[in-house]
This record gives structure tokens, C-alpha cells and sequence, in this order.
């Protein structure tokens, strides 16, 4: 086992992954910053640094994401299939439903108040 998880890490490029991860920073930081700046209504020197990662956060991650697109096209369908497909979507699926759940309970309780339907709202 330690000798396979060897192998796929001197497989890896340290670059490209210290460039994605700078990416996925841009966007948890532009999350963050956004949903705290309009809850306070105003905004702080983060949100330069938002705006400054604009233009190439997001398409630079796909960029980087494609360079090695050719490891991956000739592998066997099924294999991608278990290793991005159904992996990622069983996640998806298990934090849906941990969230609804959530939602139904705080909203049952009363530990938060359900948001208006549009028709409802002035």
C-alpha cells in the first residue's frame, strides 16, 4: 500500500499543485469575504485581494487541472467512472442530505426561521 501512494506522489508535479492550491484559496477566500462583507455591509483590504484574483482564479485551476488530462482520457471508462464519478457523487449525495437534514430540523425547532417564499416577500 505505502508503496503504491509512493508511486502516485512522485507522479505528482509540486507546481501545479501549489498553483491549484493558490486557486482553491482565491475562491475560499472570495466565499468567505463576500458572505461576511454584505451580512457586516461593508468591506475590508481582503476584498482587494478578491478582486485582484478575479480574472484568473478559476480558469487558471481548470487550466492546470488539464495539463494532465492525457494521464487520465486513456484510462479504461470504468475506472474513471469509480474514481471521479462515483466517488465525487456519493460525497455529493451524503452532504445533500446532511444539509437538508439540517435544514428541516433548525427550521422544525425554530432555531432558525424558514426564509419567505417570493410571493410572500414585499
Amino acid at each position: 500500500m505505502q508503496t503504491a501512494n509512493r508511486a502516485a506522489f512522485a507522479d505528482r508535479v509540486g507546481w501545479v499543485d501549489a498553483a491549484k492550491g493558490i486557486c482553491i484559496i482565491f475562491v475560499v477566500m472570495m466565499h468567505s469575504t463576500l458572505g461576511v462583507g454584505k451580512a457586516m455591509d461593508d468591506h475590508g483590504w481582503l476584498h482587494y485581494v478578491v478582486e485582484f484574483a478575479r480574472p484568473f482564479r478559476m480558469p487558471d485551476f481548470f487550466l492546470l487541472s488539464g495539463l494532465f488530462l492525457g494521464r487520465v482520457i486513456d484510462r479504461p471508462w470504468r475506472d474513471y467512472l469509480d474514481k471521479k464519478v462515483v466517488h465525487y457523487l456519493y460525497f455529493y449525495v451524503l452532504w445533500t442530505t446532511i444539509f437538508f437534514a439540517t435544514k428541516v430540523v433548525t427550521e422544525t425547532v425554530g432555531i432558525v426561521e424558514p426564509k419567505p417564499e417570493v410571493d410572500e416577500m414585499p
